[in-house]
């Protein structure tokens, strides 16, 4: 059973505790939601593989042609954004063309995640609990975009969990 509740502001407490719960799991739904509608629509019309991104309040989603992750802003160590990098040598997933997909490993990050487009070559790198994690836009202008809309949520959530 729970807890007694004391008085009127633990009860408003707890029910702004469940709004904000309620709000980060739609958040997430909506993240998972669009990526997972983009990857299945790029890949009925589209032969090429694609890297899809999106930042939602709480986390960001990046999914390749088979595989989607989901990093919890509380999971972040460190956010970069390099000029060029050597993916190293493929473990699983797979290297087209175009685009990186799976498990790497290299000397500068060990074994990693990499999901990018070859050609702009610059990369935004996420440090987080499970180790790292390689990504990219299919320009350079898009991936600035992208870490820029990263750093500006991760400000935010931290700001809102002060």
């Amino acid at each position: 059973m729970d807890r007694l509740i004391r008085n009127d502001k633990e009860a408003d407490d707890l029910n702004e505790y469940k709004k904000q719960n309620k709000k980060r799991m739609l958040s997430s739904l909506i993240v998972f939601a669009v990526i997972v509608i983009f990857v299945t629509i790029s890949g009925l019309f589209n032969n090429n593989a694609s890297i899809v991104s999106q930042v939602g309040d709480e986390l960001i989603g990046i999914s390749g042609s088979e595989e989607s992750f989901f990093i919890y802003f509380d999971d972040i160590s460190a956010v970069e954004m390099i000029d060029n990098l050597d993916p190293g040598t493929l473990l699983t997933g797979k290297s087209t063309n175009t685009v990186y997909t799976g498990t790497y490993r290299n000397d500068t990050y060990g074994e990693y995640q990499l999901y990018a487009y070859k050609t702009p070559g610059v990369f935004i790198v996420i440090h987080y609990t499970d180790g790292v994690f390689v990504f990219n836009g299919y320009s350079e202008g898009t991936t600035e975009d992208i870490y820029q809309n990263l750093m500006t949520a991760i400000e935010e959530y931290t700001k809102t969990k002060s």
